[in-house]
């Protein structure tokens, strides 16, 4: 992340309200040791000693940095947009509904993780198993295959539809090797 990225991200998360600084640390050194944490996969301590703060100073403030980021989802998150039913592009009629079912998948996941009272970690775990995440990795997947010349002439050579959709399936399910 370059200077001007992170000035931004702290000017963005101070004019949303998100994060304040309370006269000992600033938001600046706030959002540094968040991104230490999470870009360089350091423990709490090493942070102490960086930073010459105190451990539990260090925890509230990444929780701080962690909520607020997640607060700018729809600022930082963009939805993508429907694949239109006239795409002339053949690979594309077997997602139509995907990305659609992503965006309500993010909703829903973004809904739970802004619950922040101790008595709703119940809720927070049980919608986690009830939603099918894997469905944007799938079309991923696909997508990356799909690229290549060897799979696109498979998915072509298939005659009837179900055979498409077992071939589809077979990509999905890890039995085509690359």
């Amino acid at each position: 992340m370059d200077g001007r990225t992170f000035i931004v991200l702290c000017v963005l998360l101070r004019n949303t309200g998100r994060l304040k600084t309370n006269g000992l640390v600033s938001i600046e050194e706030q959002v540094c040791m968040f991104l230490h944490i999470l870009g360089h996969h350091v423990k709490n301590r090493t942070i102490q000693s960086r930073f010459y703060r105190f451990r539990e100073t260090i925890s509230r403030y990444f929780n701080s940095v962690l909520c607020a980021v997640f607060q700018l989802h729809n600022h930082l998150l963009v939805s993508p947009d429907p694949v239109p039913e006239n795409c002339s592009d053949e690979r594309w009629k077997w997602f139509k509904d995907a990305i659609e079912k992503s965006n309500d998948t993010l909703d829903k996941f973004c809904q739970v993780l802004a619950k922040n009272k101790m008595t709703e970690n119940q809720v927070i775990a049980n919608d986690l198993q009830k939603m099918q995440l894997p469905l944007s990795d799938q079309v991923l997947v696909m997508q990356k295959f799909m690229q290549k010349p060897e799979v696109a002439e498979i998915f072509k050579a298939q005659q009837s539809e179900e055979q498409k959709l077992q071939f589809v399936a077979s990509l999905l399910s890890g039995v085509f090797d690359d």
